[in-house]
């Protein structure tokens, strides 16, 4: 049995969790200038062997840096493996795991690996690298992490990975869908009344011109999903708890959406996430509420990101 060292001085990302164990993560660090496609640009793939393989980045000299960086982390760090990784053109992702105690948290392996490409990256041409790079670091402080429990999240998080370029494209293809607009005053009819307030957002924002807006509220007691022991639901199985209320709330929301309504929810309760899941698979419209704000790097995230690609979404949150 291993003893681990004294604390060390990393703030847990998880409560309780050691980042010096071993675990598989995947982590996402962003350049401080994000003005311009420092790291590679966006070009076609001329072979692509699936949807996600259409789009591929061309590695700029600087991009080339980061990925030799980040493949030597294997040979500074005796117990880590580096995994698939995505370089685009102002951010990184990438899949690491540890396979051995180590002596240092999580937080000084990827510290070294941003120490390090940003040392390499000031002996470039100037026309090469961000103005503010000699006074100042490659990327924005701190990093990104989730630890991968399972080998289904390991999963997702490839897929994730992988499929970065074709969002990119669509982003540009589409940016109107995709360009968060900051403090606009709207009016909902929620419930009995009307809400009025500023707000943020990202999507088909010509959703709240439609006539008729139909509001999904469902209670915990009416529905849940069967979760792993890490408390995460598993919608492929069937549901531990449904009730024939929330049977009924799921047909009255099928009823709004044939005769062109679109529904709002705030997607919060298991119940409420699974009306919104049987809305998408029938092509039904939706606006989410969010009860955080909308960062202006903010995306939608796995199937709601190609709702949105089909102007089908609009998330929104109070302004901050």
């Amino acid at each position: 049995m291993f003893r681990l060292p004294p604390n060390h001085l990393m703030t847990h990302r998880k409560t309780g969790w050691d980042y010096r164990r071993p675990a598989w993560y995947m982590v996402t660090l962003t350049l401080a200038d994000r003005t311009q496609n420092w790291l590679g640009h966006l070009e076609k793939n001329p072979a692509p062997i699936d949807k996600s393989d259409q789009w591929r980045i061309e590695l700029s000299a600087l991009g080339k840096i980061v990925e030799e960086c980040w493949y030597d982390l294997a040979r500074q760090w005796p117990g880590v493996e580096v995994r698939l990784r995505i370089i685009m053109p102002e951010h990184f992702h990438g899949k690491i795991h540890v396979t051995t105690v180590q002596p240092k948290p999580l937080g000084n392996i990827i510290g070294s690996f941003k120490s390090k490409t940003t040392s390499l990256a000031r002996q470039l041409p100037r026309d090469q690298v961000p103005p503010s790079l000699h006074s100042a670091s490659l990327w924005t402080k701190g990093f990104q992490d989730s630890i991968l429990w399972t080998e289904n999240r390991r999963e997702r998080a490839r897929r994730y990975i992988l499929d970065n370029p074709r969002r990119l494209a669509e982003r540009q293809l589409h940016p109107e869908l995709f360009k968060v607009l900051r403090k606009f005053e709207i009016i909902l009819p929620l419930g009995d009344g009307e809400v009025c307030g500023f707000f943020t957002g990202i999507g088909n924002h010509r959703l709240l011109e439609y006539p008729s807006l139909y509001q999904i509220q469902c209670s915990r007691s009416l529905f849940r999903y069967q979760c792993d022991k890490y408390g995460n639901p598993l919608k492929e199985f069937p549901p531990e708890h449904i009730t024939t209320q929330f049977q009924q709330l799921c047909q009255e929301a099928f009823h709004a959406v044939r005769k062109g309504d679109v529904v709002i929810t705030p997607c919060i309760s298991h119940g409420e996430k699974e009306i919104a899941r049987q809305i998408m698979a029938i092509g039904g419209k939706m606006i989410v509420l969010k009860d955080q704000g909308v960062s202006p790097f903010f995306k939608p995230a796995g199937k709601l990101f190609d709702y949105c690609t089909e102007g089908k979404l609009l998330m929104i949150a109070p302004a901050t």
